[in-house]
């Protein structure tokens, strides 16, 4: 298998993945193998938070250059249309994750470069190894840097300064570079651990208003206005106080004890 899913805490999935010998480099099988594990997990209204890491010693050197393999169905395509569905591949699981219902947290282990780089920012936030480092391949080999979602991610993480000079050079960003920039959260021994730690505390919480807050999250990044933000975060507010999981976070609060949510 190309990805591995566990459970190592409530609530708590962790995605693998499953090719080291090639530093989890990225091939169609294991962007089939990913999607129908993020597509099982987002219905499945146990999970809350999900991890993200690489096996070995990296977390993915992007798009396997010697043997990517082909999109289903692509053999009889032109040209242009075959390289639109061979990048539609990449770019559609990104939309993928960024639509999931749990929270996703990346534990970034070695390289994240290129299709690697952007699955890491398509994660809500991320933690890292000390030897971690980040990339923009393809521009390395002549293509262009902004490829599946890396240009709305990252600038919207890093800024446009650093985000511009990683795109335009291929620079690798080391692990205390990507902290004092915001890439990364934190750098930790164990970034697997610590990102299982970070999952928990968030699937702590009540999954209707982790959703709505995501969401709005997403949806607020991208707001022409404080007023357009303000009017979706009222909304969203008032929807999450008519759910039993509230009372039940109240009586938590009052009886000084962890909630126990229901999705209700």
């Amino acid at each position: 298998m190309t990805v591995l899913v566990s459970r190592p805490a409530e609530h708590v999935a962790v995605v693998t993945l499953n090719r080291p010998d090639s530093l989890n480099s990225i091939t169609h099988e294991l962007l089939t193998d990913l999607g129908h594990a993020f597509t099982e997990l987002d219905q499945d209204r146990d999970v809350r938070a999900i991890v993200l890491t690489g096996a070995g010693r990296g977390f993915s050197a992007g798009l396997d250059l010697r043997d990517p393999g082909r999109p289903p169905g692509s053999d009889d395509l032109g040209v242009v249309q075959y390289k639109f569905r061979f990048q539609r591949r990449f770019s559609g699981l990104i939309e993928q994750m960024h639509g999931l219902r749990p929270a996703l947290v990346a534990a970034v282990n070695g390289a994240a470069v290129g299709a690697g780089l952007g699955l890491a920012l398509a994660c809500d936030t991320r933690v890292c190894g000390p030897g971690a480092k980040f990339g923009v391949g393809p521009i390395k080999i002549g293509l262009a840097g902004a490829d599946v979602g890396i240009s709305y991610f990252l600038p919207r993480v890093v800024g446009t300064t650093l985000a511009f000079e990683m795109m335009l050079t291929g620079r690798l960003v080391t692990a205390d570079e990507a902290r004092t920039s915001g890439l990364v959260l934190r750098v930790a021994d164990d970034p697997l651990a610590e990102a299982v730690g970070i999952a928990g505390a968030i699937a702590a919480n009540a999954p209707f208003a982790l959703w709505t807050t995501r969401d709005l999250m997403w949806a607020n990044v991208d707001a022409p206005s404080l007023r357009h933000a303000i009017v979706q975060e009222d909304r969203a507010q008032v929807l999450v106080s008519l759910t039993d999981d509230l009372a039940e976070g109240k009586q938590a609060f009052v009886d000084r004890r962890a909630a126990t949510y229901q999705d209700r």
